[in-house]
């Protein structure tokens, strides 16, 4: 059954499930696609839920924009994209529970005011952004990722990545702050944190306990920091008593101190018999000594702060391992995995290109000169032709309702296959020759962003094209450029990337979140390598990587321009994609193969 239109299904929620969630009111009716696969006896197989709200009022907030894209089948709920806008402000959401274990994992990315949200997250959100204030922050990104189970008592095991600028702490304004946090309700820690004021720094490590879910007075507080500042700024980041200590101290430069404590109150015995109770035991075993008693020991404990020590404790495994693994994807050091290499998937092609997850578990590539579309399954690594007769199709992209778009080079021509099979042409470019004659020219890559919006390159005409969510108005918006080729969003699709494939350049430029406009050009980086191969097609992570295959490599640059990574292809490849369950696996295409390579970063387009 396939069904679409406007309508208000909050108000068919049964009562005893509406207790149980946020208060939901949609000041207009949202727009729905609902489709279901029923087994033999009408019992459901598969359920897939696309919605688009717009004024949605959760709670107390309301969000300008919403999208949303959910599935359930074999007792797994998926809600695979939520996209959420309030004003300037964006989150990106997915969430999956398994009705038969309960088991439910979350994670959330998105540029906002961490506690204007407080009223719809547990009490550890709260707890981390206490006496912090965003309020002149012109930045900030984070990054969360939280598991639990609907049955167990224990709380939320989260971790996560947050980062700003111009944020302050007690009144103290830093010109950039970030960190990486992770915990589980009454234990948390603060890791890699590091914040700049000028010419002053710290930067280390802070953990604290607490009995319950209290923040301002911990069962324990470990520091491990070195600090660079003004001893009257420093003073203002510590109670009275202490602060007072501090500025009776005069030096005539700023000093630098060494900062190595831990603090018990009178309710840490309290916290450390509460927890020893739990079936998890964060904040006990995992980083000795501050929340280990004096003396206590047991076979398979490893000491050490945030050392590799872990014990085989029921529930730690799996989601523990899971937080190393993502401190270490946002530390310096490469972003490929311990156990990565490079693996050839698919040989025996022309010209590949165009990789495309569909998110069922397969990649679309194109073989451009053979006119080919194919479907590579991840899990077997069998292919299948998938479409034929492709008109030279290059780059490949999924429309805001699931239709496949196509770059068709021969053709030249931008086509979306349309659900019951015919294709319609979307944009025929052209551009005006020397002796005033109109010329077509051939289109390269496509993507689309949240709102649906298309953009597509034409190197021939040194231009990008944008197109409404429906495929129509089709118009220049970007011109001048030396042979675009790939192009990308970032993950808050505040910048917009191209490349020139024989300059060898990246640009830059600033995204109009109304318009979709690109302006304020910029020179992001450049390969200076001499080959007869350019900068081509490109993806990002969720970090904010930009990965642009290239002249021997796919390369990897963090949003501020820094090469970060080059991953070696034995052909120089012409694009690249992030394909799987996990995110983690980044696809690329080569000239005749198809190679992949596990990395500890995930795609997020």
């Amino acid at each position: 059954m396939h069904a679409l239109g406007c309508l208000d299904l909050i108000k068919l929620i049964p009562k005893e499930f509406t207790e149980k969630i946020p208060n939901l009111v949609s000041e207009t009716p949202p727009y729905y696609e609902l489709k279901l696969d029923f087994e033999d006896g009408f019992d459901l197989k598969h359920t897939d839920l696309t919605a688009q709200f717009e004024a949605l009022r959760i709670n107390e907030l309301t969000f300008d924009h919403v999208n949303a894209h959910a599935s359930y089948a074999n007792g797994l709920f998926v809600i695979e994209d939520l996209y959420l806008r309030r004003q300037q402000q964006w989150l990106d959401l997915t969430f999956s529970l398994d009705t038969k274990s309960s088991d439910y994992h979350g994670s959330l990315i998105g540029s906002a005011v961490p506690y204007d949200y407080n009223s719809l997250l547990p009490n550890w959100w709260a707890a981390i952004f206490e006496n912090v204030d965003f309020s002149h922050s012109d930045y900030n990104l984070s990054d969360f990722t939280i598991y639990g189970n609907t049955q167990r008592q224990s709380p939320d095991l989260y971790y996560g990545y947050a980062e700003a600028s111009k944020v302050s702490y007690k009144d103290v304004v830093f010109d950039e702050a970030e960190l990486v946090v992770r915990g589980r309700g009454s234990y948390c820690e603060l890791h890699d944190l590091n914040v700049r004021k000028g010419q002053d720094w710290a930067r280390g490590d802070i953990a604290f306990a607490s009995k319950r879910d209290e923040v301002k007075s911990p069962a324990s507080i470990r520091l491990d920091m070195e600090v660079q500042f003004a001893l009257a700024e420093a003073a203002k980041l510590f109670k009275s008593d202490i602060a007072t200590v501090i500025t009776d101290f005069k030096t005539a430069s700023t000093p630098l101190i060494q900062l190595e404590a831990a603090i018990f109150n009178k309710a840490y015995s309290e916290y450390v018999s509460e927890a020893l109770k739990t079936d998890y035991i964060i904040g006990v075993f995992w980083c000795n000594p501050i929340d280990t008693p004096k003396g206590f020991s047991n076979a398979g404990v490893k000491q050490g702060f945030f050392g590799e020590g872990l014990t085989e404790r029921p529930g730690l495994h799996q989601q523990v391992m899971e937080l190393n693994r993502y401190i270490e994807a946002t530390t310096q050091g490469t972003l490929l995995a311990k156990d990565a290499k490079l693996e050839k998937l698919a040989s025996g092609y022309e010209t590949v290109e165009g990789p495309l997850y569909d998110g069922k578990g397969h990649l679309l590539f194109t073989d451009i000169p053979n006119q080919h579309i194919w479907k590579l399954n991840l899990k077997t690594l069998n292919t299948k032709l998938f479409l034929d007769d492709t008109g030279g199709a290059n780059g490949l992209a999924f429309d805001l309702t699931g239709r496949l778009l196509m770059c068709k080079q021969r053709e030249k021509s931008l086509a979306r296959l349309e659900e019951d099979g015919p294709e319609t042409v979307l944009l025929k470019p052209t551009r005006i020759g020397g002796n005033k004659k109109i010329y077509p020219v051939g289109v390269n890559d496509v993507v689309v962003d949240r709102k649906g919006r298309i953009y597509v390159t034409v190197p021939t005409a040194g231009s990008i094209y944008l197109l409404d969510s429906d495929g129509e108005n089709p118009r220049p918006v970007i011109s001048g450029l030396k042979g675009p080729n790939g192009l990308m969003l970032s993950p808050d699709e505040k910048t917009f990337y191209v490349s020139e494939y024989k300059e060898q350049k990246l640009h830059a430029y600033d995204v109009d979140p109304q318009t979709g406009n690109p302006s304020n050009q910029r020179l992001f980086t450049e390969v200076e390598i001499p080959s007869d191969y350019g900068c081509d097609g490109m993806t990002v992570d969720h970090l904010g990587n930009l990965y642009c295959a290239g002249p021997y490599a796919v390369r990897v640059w963090n949003a501020q321009g820094k090469l970060l990574e080059t991953i070696a292809v034995p052909e120089s490849p012409t694009n690249c994609a992030f394909a799987g369950p996990g995110s983690n696996m980044l696809y690329i295409t080569g000239r005749k193969n198809v190679f992949r390579i596990r990395l500890k970063t995930k795609g997020v387009r």
